[in-house]
């Protein structure tokens, strides 16, 4: 991700011909430079528009950079601002160190070496913002995240809403399929009564009538069964074996048309052969051609 924002640094010295020396020293088009004559002015800055980097002079009245340094890390939003002290002197060891303790990141000395200043500050800045980037990327990541377990949540709610639902459609299968039953056993045993006891008192087309009656009728419970297989094809898998489809569909033509007094004439032409679950392909094709 590219920032195209500058780069903020805050020049914090008590002396005017010092801050001026500096920016004149750290100006580029990609930073933007604002200073401080005093450790409070410095700290009221930093917490309305914390800098990518601080450049703080060691020895000031009032508060010198240490005081303002601690500060500045003892503040949530401010502690992981880097820090360089600038001194117009050579510390001794225990002096260097406390400025270390305090939260510096480095020393510059006076009078300022160019090339060593430029290069301290140009891999703090760069520092700096590979770090502002890479919270940015984890926030994106956080925020990706917060959204991936939203939708899990959602989800999840829409699993068991189909759960529920798929519980009350096999429950509406079985009591469909219990209703069901009753009139076509009944249709087929009256219409085997009709066939048996009073045969002779009909004629040929009558008996094939009630023939087609009591096929139909068994046709109509095996299709019942078919329903409540496939009302639990979820739980289990499909049937797959190879179809013969020109011999399905023709047997499927001839069992549509048996039944009708004044039949349409249907060819088949010649159908490739097919791999699935024989009934549920019969199912499709009777729909297909009744329709």
């Amino acid at each position: 991700m590219e920032n195209t924002a500058k780069l903020k640094i805050l020049i914090v010295d008590d002396k005017p011909a010092n801050l001026l020396a500096q920016q004149a020293l750290l100006a580029k088009e990609d930073r933007q430079l604002y200073t401080a004559h005093n450790g409070n002015e410095a700290l009221k800055m930093v917490l309305n528009n914390p800098p990518d980097l601080l450049l703080l002079d060691v020895h000031m009245p009032d508060m010198d950079g240490f005081e303002v340094a601690r500060t500045i890390r003892q503040n949530s939003r401010t502690k992981d601002i880097p820090i360089l002290f600038v001194t117009a002197e050579k510390k001794e060891h225990h002096s260097m160190m406390r400025g270390f303790e305090e939260g510096a990141v480095d020393y510059l000395f006076k009078p300022l070496d160019p090339e060593v200043t430029q290069a301290k500050v140009s891999v703090l800045l760069k520092m700096q913002l590979q770090k502002k980037e890479l919270l940015e990327k984890n926030r994106a990541l956080e925020e990706a995240d917060k959204q991936i377990k939203a939708l899990n949540r959602e989800l999840q709610k829409s699993m068991t809403s189909l759960e529920v639902s798929n519980k009350e459609l096999e429950a509406f299968s079985y009591s469909v399929s219990h209703d069901l039953r009753t009139p076509l056993r009944a249709i087929g045993s009256f219409s085997s009564i009709l066939l048996d006891e009073y045969a002779e008192k009909f004629d040929n087309e009558g008996k094939r009538i009630l023939n087609v009656v009591i096929k139909n009728a068994e046709k109509m419970s095996e299709m019942v069964d078919k329903l409540l297989e496939f009302s639990k094809l979820g739980k289990k898998a499909i049937r797959k074996e190879a179809i013969d489809m020109g011999e399905l569909v023709k047997n499927c033509v001839h069992e549509l048309v048996s039944s009708m007094k004044h039949p349409p004439e249907i060819d088949v032409a010649a159908l490739p052969q097919s791999t699935g679950d024989p009934d549920l392909v019969i199912h499709v094709w009777m729909n297909l051609i009744a329709n």
